[in-house]
């Protein structure tokens, strides 16, 4: 789709068609920031990453409301932040590096989301940024902390985990289960039946369940289980 996004713009129209889409990254509508986004994912160059880093912090200097009610999306972060990770993602293809330094949510956010799913190593000051991000960040930085740490779960990560379990938003708390059941560790039983008990989206109960059942909660689970069926 990308492709014929870039094929559908003729060379002569790929200057305005970036100039439009600056614009439009200066703008603080989320729906104008995405649509920027993609189109600067379609046809932009390295060059166009600040544009899009900054309208990234913009976006995430907003205030934010933890995703907390049982109608709420937490399996994908709110627009424009997936456009503008994406368009990012699209220009490190294109040659645009990141700094080395770390300055401002946006940067960490890219960071992180860089390092999910990758394998060890991790960068030198990689636990010392997820220790003090996972739990001090906006909601998207510190879901990506959590999705950047790498399997076999190091130790340090153990209480990060717990007290994300705990975490006043429901998507950082899920991708805390997901990781949960990557540990091994039976001592996050509990707190993940804490959290079957008492939480109410589905998505974050299924998570937490399956996580649960994967570290070993046989009676325990079934239990949990059986006394919420009133509600």
């Amino acid at each position: 789709r990308r492709r014929l996004a870039a094929r559908a713009f003729a060379p002569r129209l790929v200057p305005p068609v970036r100039a439009l889409a600056s614009r439009l990254l200066a703008r603080k509508e989320p729906a104008d920031l995405a649509l920027g986004a993609a189109m600067i994912q379609a046809v932009g160059d390295k060059d166009d990453a600040q544009s899009l880093l900054a309208a990234l912090d913009r976006a995430l200097a907003t205030p934010v409301v933890n995703r907390h009610d049982p109608r709420d999306n937490i399996l994908d972060l709110p627009t424009p932040l997936p456009e503008l990770l994406r368009a990012l993602k699209e220009l490190r293809g294109r040659g645009f590096q990141p700094g080395e330094g770390l300055s401002g949510e946006a940067q960490l956010l890219l960071y992180f989301e860089s390092l999910a799913g990758a394998p060890p190593p991790r960068p030198a000051r990689f636990q010392q940024l997820v220790e003090t991000f996972a739990v001090n960040a906006s909601f998207p930085v510190r879901e990506a902390a959590l999705r950047s740490i790498p399997e076999p779960v190091p130790p340090f990560a153990l209480p990060l985990i717990r007290k994300a379990l705990e975490d006043p938003d429901h998507g950082v708390s899920r991708a805390a289960c997901t990781l949960s059941r990557k540990t091994g560790d039976r001592s996050l039983v509990r707190p993940l039946l804490a959290l079957l008990a008492t939480e109410h989206h589905p998505f974050l109960l299924r998570e937490a369940s399956d996580a649960a059942r994967e570290l070993g909660a046989g009676t325990e689970l079934l239990t949990t289980w059986a006394d919420r069926l009133g509600d």
